[in-house]
């Protein structure tokens, strides 16, 4: 289990949001400086701004914070139009006060998480359809947040962080040029932050959505 931090809480249906754009080439020299992917820059950089961002607040656990990450299970070839995801553990190594050591502990998470995946893919389920789902869990989310059951509950991860790849070139609307393509992504109740990268065009988007009463639009702006 993930140790409890303030985002693990019931959230509102209010949000806070903040955006940040970098230059992919940088993130990719950086990567192979250091030894690892643009992903594990991505959960690097998340690492150590919510290290900072909890440990000024005296918030920080002793043990290290616990990133979900989305994964696909589409099967090449496959264009159904469905969501197809599933999500892994990724340690994000807060517990580690070297950066070196930090980042080669999340890499070797990362590429962990992501082998047990790949060899369990043809064996998960993809669509599990249920009737009046949608209404269900409508339902659900509202007693939840209601009950603030999430806050009592044990965790199983801290924050959401997905990293999806974008459009390589740049895209216009109405003849007008698309300077940025920030995502705008989804909190969950004992997940009050989601952190969504987007390439888009040579450029890392940045976007973090969060429940504004777990994480304030000011301290967004702190975070990002």
């Amino acid at each position: 289990l993930a140790p409890k931090t303030i985002f693990n809480a019931s959230i509102t249906n209010q949000r806070s949001y903040s955006t940040m754009s970098l230059p992919m080439a940088e993130a990719k020299a950086i990567g192979k400086r250091v030894g690892g992917t643009i992903n594990t820059v991505v959960m690097a950089m998340s690492s150590i701004a919510l290290h900072r961002f909890l440990k000024e607040r005296d918030l920080l656990p002793k043990e290290a914070l616990i990133a979900m990450v989305p994964v696909s299970l589409r099967t090449e070839g496959d264009d159904s139009m469905n969501n197809q995801v599933s999500s892994v553990r990724v340690d994000l190594a807060t517990d580690i006060t070297d950066l070196q050591a930090r980042f080669k502990a999340i890499h070797a998470s990362s590429e962990a998480a992501k082998a047990i995946v790949k060899e369990l893919k043809p064996v998960l389920g993809v669509n599990v359809p249920i009737t009046g789902s949608p209404w269900l869990m409508t339902g659900l989310a509202s007693l939840l947040g209601r009950s603030n059951l999430m806050s009592r509950m044990p965790a199983v991860g801290n924050v959401l962080i997905s990293n999806v790849p974008g459009s390589p070139v740049p895209l216009y609307m109405a003849g007008a040029r698309i300077v940025h393509y920030y995502p705008v992504s989804i909190p969950y109740h004992a997940s009050a932050l989601n952190i969504t990268v987007q390439s888009y065009a040579g450029s890392l988007e940045f976007g973090l959505t969060a429940c504004r009463r777990t994480l304030s639009q000011e301290e967004s702006h702190e975070l990002i």
